[in-house]
């Protein structure tokens, strides 16, 4: 088979979890599939960043800034088609949840969520409305829908009329990387902090970084020694107002915002931290608590959408529009070693119902089934 990748939206620093799924499924395709030809479709900012090591594995690198959202899009939707028509794809796989409508070949799409069906304010309103229009004709015109977890594919079925048997559930998973000796003390010292409860989030309201704010702020007024706070994440446009929240507390050497951490510097972050919260009202699937478990933090997290299957019985869950619940599940953890030591145990043992090379495994299984169907 020639089976062509969309990976355009790449944008190093920029696409969060997204490149996290492409670069760890890629990794683990190459390493089980030697047969079938991969042609990876990829924008200027992302060219040379996905490790393709496989013979048969081929970076096409388009004339496109991908930062450039108007020119992207069209370049995606209408030239693409073209590129794949030339370069004779029989399967394209778009894992960014936006896909050419019209295709010379079968397609499959990968749909993480519908967040922006109930979430419209946090996006450009000009994206907004293209996306409504254009991705139920995407996912009628697929041969296959891909999603990451059970939440995401009823919610795709019900808000999009698309058949149960037509979408595919395959988990994200873990990637854990090793920690050189002294990377923990330089992690501290490179962004000042000491203890600390640590989130991987981005500043856009559904993430519901001002409830946890909220939630710290009620820490700190009931005991003096809690611990830093550290957000980690990319920077997103509901930042500066919560900037100013913080500081009207004098919250700011409480609380820390290292921007966009690269994946060097992840491992160190994740497994320094005492605890580690995710207050999120919509997700998908939730991937970095599978982290934060792999690398031996107690998890807290929301109760919402799709949390509650990455979670499992390995966290505890609180509801995310309360930010006193979140304040004292929090606390609970930090005060009560033994259930730390027990969640981290638990995390531990979590983890493992999840791999990247399933993932890979489960992915190709899709690609053929389509192209025998």
């Amino acid at each position: 088979m020639r089976i062509g990748i969309n990976a355009l939206y790449l944008i190093p620093g920029k696409t969060g979890g997204m490149s996290v799924y492409l670069k760890n499924y890629l990794k683990y395709l190459q390493e089980i599939d030697t047969t079938n030809e991969y042609f990876i479709y990829i924008s200027t900012e992302g060219a040379g960043t996905l490790n393709l090591f496989a013979k048969n594995f081929h970076e096409i690198r388009c004339p496109l800034p991908a930062r450039l959202r108007a020119f992207h899009y069209f370049w995606e939707l209408v030239i693409l088609p073209f590129q794949i028509w030339k370069d004779k794809i029989e399967l394209l796989h778009s894992p960014a949840n936006i896909a050419p409508p019209y295709l010379p070949c079968k397609s499959i799409i990968t749909i993480h969520d519908v967040r922006l069906y109930f979430f419209s304010p946090d996006f450009p309103w000009s994206f907004t409305f293209i996306y409504k229009k254009l991705l139920p004709v995407m996912v009628r015109r697929a041969a296959k829908v891909i999603t990451v977890s059970e939440h995401s594919r009823k919610t795709i079925s019900n808000v999009l009329g698309l058949s149960m048997d037509k979408i595919a559930v395959i988990p994200l998973a873990p990637e854990k990387y090793p920690i050189p000796g002294k990377a923990k003390e330089e992690i501290k010292t490179k962004y000042n902090i000491e203890d600390y409860i640590f989130t991987l989030i981005t500043a856009i309201p559904h993430k519901n970084m001002d409830g946890l704010i909220h939630a710290y702020k009620i820490l700190t007024d009931r005991q003096q020694e809690v611990p830093q706070l550290v957000i980690a994440g990319i920077k997103g446009p509901a930042l500066q107002k919560i900037k100013k929240q913080i500081k009207e507390w004098g919250l700011e050497k409480k609380i820390i915002f290292p921007g966009f951490v690269p994946d060097a510097n992840l491992p160190a972050l994740y497994a320094s931290a005492k605890l580690f919260v995710f207050p999120s009202k919509y997700e998908g699937f939730g991937l970095p608590i599978l982290e934060a478990m792999s690398y031996g933090v107690p998890v807290v997290s929301s109760n919402a959408t799709a949390l509650p299957e990455v979670v499992g019985d390995a966290g505890l869950m609180f509801n995310p529009d309360d930010s006193t619940a979140m304040a004292d599940t929090i606390e609970l953890v930090l005060r009560d070693n033994v259930l730390s030591k027990t969640l981290i145990e638990k995390g531990l043992r979590r983890v493992t119902e999840f791999n990247w090379r399933k993932v890979a495994e489960k992915t190709l299984g899709e690609y053929k089934s389509v192209m025998i169907s």
